[in-house]
């Protein structure tokens, strides 16, 4: 849940101001392609934790269209397992 909070609350920040800086885009793209490989919740809510800790110091305004996208596809994929 947390994850598709930040993910929508980012998005729309975008849309409002241009993001700034983003986490690191290899961190992301590394964690999108564990998220799209887990075949169970606990998997999915590791991946969950685990983007918090990337994201959660950082502002809205500070994710790049790059780094949301890449985001939106996480939450797609932890999402598909129960993670809300």
């Amino acid at each position: 849940m947390r994850l598709i909070h930040l993910a929508l609350a980012t998005s729309l920040a975008l849309a409002a101001c241009g993001g700034k800086k983003s986490p690191p885009q290899a961190e992301l793209d590394a964690l999108k392609t564990e998220a799209c490989a887990c075949k169970d919740k606990a998997c999915a809510e590791k991946i969950d934790q685990r983007m918090y800790d990337l994201t959660g110091n950082l502002d809205e305004k500070d994710f790049d269209d790059k780094a949301m996208s890449t985001m939106m596809e996480i939450a797609a994929c932890v999402t598909a397992l129960g993670v809300d």
